[in-house]
C-alpha cells in the first residue's frame, strides 16, 4: 500500500546568521510498495492512497513557479534563453537577498514599465533535446519592477526560491496557480514517455525531485497528470519505480516531480506511463 500527504510548512535558510529567506516547503510522507514487473498503471495506487489527508491535497503558485524546467526557444540574440533582460551581479556582496533592488540590464525590444512582476531564471546547464540544443533552467526568485529608463531598470527582490548571484535572465512572470487534487479520473488517451534527465542527478532520487520527460502538450501532456515510472534493469526488466506528478508543461516536454518512490533507480531512457488526470 502506498500512503503519502502533503503539507506546507515554512522553513528559513540562514546565511552568516542571518535569515535571508523563508520558503514554502511541501513536505510527502509514504511508505513504499513493492514493484511491478510491467508497465501496467492500473495496479499501481488506488485514487484513496494517492492523498491520504483530503484536507491537504493541494500545492500551491509558489511551489509551481519553482519547478525547473527545459527550454528551447532562441532570444533575439540567438541564445537558448528566455526574457529580455540580463541581472547585474550585486556588488560588496556575494548574493542577492529578500527586498534587496536589483539592476537589470535591458535587451533588444524589451518593454517593461513600473509595477511589472518580473521572473528571475537561472540556467542549470546546457543539453542536447532531440537532436537540438536546449537549456536546463529554474526560477530562483521574482521581483517588481521600480523604474525603467534606456536600457536598464531597477527592481525590489520579493521572491527567493534559491541563490540569486547576478547573470540571470530576467523575464515577465509567468503566472501559475494553485492546484488542488480532490478526485483523479483514468486518463483519457494513453500515452508513453522516456525520462530524458533527472535533476540535480544525485546517487539516489528524492521526493519532490523534477524528471524531464520527452512528451509535452504536443503530445496531449498537462499539469497535474500522474506519471508511473518504470526502470530499466536490463532489456528484458521493467520494474515499477516510481510515481510523478506533472508540475509544468511545454511543447515538447514536462517537468515531473517525484511524489512517490518504491525503489531508488531512476535512470535517462526509463518509461513513464500517464496514469490518471485530474477530475
Amino acid at each position: 500500500m502506498v500512503v503519502f500527504c502533503l503539507n506546507e510548512k515554512k522553513i528559513s535558510i540562514k546565511q552568516n546568521s542571518k535569515k535571508i529567506v523563508q520558503l514554502t516547503l511541501i513536505v510527502i510522507l509514504f511508505i513504499a510498495s513493492p514493484g511491478i514487473s510491467q508497465p501496467d498503471s492500473g495496479q499501481v495506487v488506488s485514487d484513496s492512497e494517492l492523498f491520504s489527508d483530503p484536507g491537504s491535497n493541494s500545492l500551491s503558485a509558489e511551489f509551481f513557479a519553482s519547478v525547473p524546467f527545459l527550454w528551447t526557444s532562441r532570444d533575439s540574440s540567438g541564445s537558448i534563453y528566455p526574457g529580455d533582460g540580463v541581472l547585474q551581479s550585486p556588488k560588496e556582496i556575494i548574493s542577492y537577498h529578500p527586498f534587496d533592488e536589483l539592476k537589470i540590464t535591458l535587451l533588444k525590444n524589451a518593454s517593461y514599465k513600473t509595477g511589472d512582476t518580473i521572473d528571475i531564471i537561472s540556467s542549470l546547464k546546457i543539453v542536447r533535446f532531440r537532436n537540438t540544443t536546449a537549456n536546463l533552467m529554474k526560477r530562483v526568485g521574482r521581483g517588481i519592477v521600480l523604474t525603467v529608463e534606456s536600457g536598464e531598470m531597477t527592481a525590489r527582490l520579493i521572491k527567493v526560491w534559491d541563490v540569486i548571484e547576478g547573470k540571470e535572465r530576467i523575464a515577465h512572470a509567468r503566472q501559475f496557480s494553485n492546484l488542488s487534487f480532490n478526485k483523479f479520473v483514468k486518463a483519457d488517451i494513453s500515452l508513453k514517455a522516456r525520462v530524458f534527465t533527472r535533476i540535480d542527478e544525485t546517487e539516489s532520487p528524492y521526493i519532490l525531485q523534477t524528471l524531464i520527460l520527452d512528451k509535452g502538450s504536443d503530445d496531449g501532456v498537462r499539469q497535474g497528470d500522474i506519471f508511473t515510472i518504470y526502470h530499466h534493469y536490463n532489456k528484458d526488466s521493467l520494474n515499477f519505480s516510481s510515481i510523478g506528478l506533472t508540475a509544468d508543461v511545454s511543447s515538447k516536454s514536462a517537468s515531473v516531480v517525484l511524489i512517490k518512490i518504491s525503489d531508488n533507480h531512476i535512470s535517462d531512457q526509463d518509461i513513464a506511463v500517464l496514469f490518471k488526470r485530474i477530475h
